[in-house]
C-alpha cells in the first residue's frame, strides 16, 4: 500500500480553469485528464488523502464520477465541500473529517495559523501541516513548515508519500 495526497481538483468547476491557469479547453478535458493521472499513480488498495474541494457536480454525476478514482479515499473537508453531509461522501466512498493527523503531518484544507501549529510542532511530533486551499499561492507561507499538495502544485497528479517527507527534510 502506497500514500497518496491531493486537493483542490474541483471536478466540474468551469472557472477554476481561468482563475488558475489550468492547460485545459474544458472542463471534461480537465477532469478526464485529473482522473487518469489519479489512476495512473493510485492503486485501488492505496491509501489517498484528498484535503478538500472535491468536485462542483450534481449527485447524479458525482455519482457517476467518483467510483473511476482509485483508492481507499480518505476527504479532509473544504470550504466548497460544506454543503455535502457525511453521509453523502460516504456513499461516494470517502471516509470524512474536518482534519487528520497522519504519520507527523496535521492534514487540513487550510493552511494552519503559523504561530498555533509552530506551537503544536514544538510541543509534539508533528513535523508539518499538508494542506490545499492556497492552490498556486503558497508566497508568504514558511515552507519549512507547510506543504500545499493542490494539483496545480503536482502537475496535475497526487503528491507521493515520499515527496512530502523530503519536501520537510526527511
Amino acid at each position: 500500500m502506497e500514500v497518496w495526497f491531493t486537493a483542490d481538483t474541483h471536478f466540474g468547476h468551469k472557472n477554476i480553469i481561468a482563475y488558475e491557469n489550468r492547460p485545459f479547453n474544458s472542463v471534461e478535458e480537465m477532469d478526464e485528464e485529473l482522473i487518469d493521472n489519479w489512476n495512473s499513480y493510485v492503486e485501488p488498495y492505496d491509501l489517498i488523502f484528498h484535503l478538500g474541494d472535491v468536485f462542483f457536480y450534481n449527485s447524479k454525476k458525482q455519482q457517476e464520477m467518483i467510483p473511476r478514482l482509485n483508492g481507499r479515499k480518505i476527504l479532509i473537508r473544504g470550504n466548497h465541500d460544506e454543503g455535502y453531509s457525511d453521509s453523502k461522501f460516504h456513499q461516494l466512498g470517502f471516509d470524512v473529517h474536518n482534519y487528520y493527523i497522519f504519520d507527523k503531518f496535521l492534514l487540513s484544507h487550510y493552511p494552519q495559523q503559523e504561530e498555533a501549529l509552530w506551537e503544536l510542532i514544538l510541543q509534539t511530533d508533528i513535523i508539518g501541516n499538508v494542506h490545499g486551499h492556497v492552490h498556486s499561492r503558497i508566497q508568504g507561507l514558511d515552507q519549512n513548515i507547510y506543504k500545499c499538495v493542490s494539483v496545480e502544485l503536482g502537475q496535475y497528479r497526487p503528491f507521493h508519500i515520499d515527496e512530502i517527507y523530503r519536501h520537510f527534510g526527511r
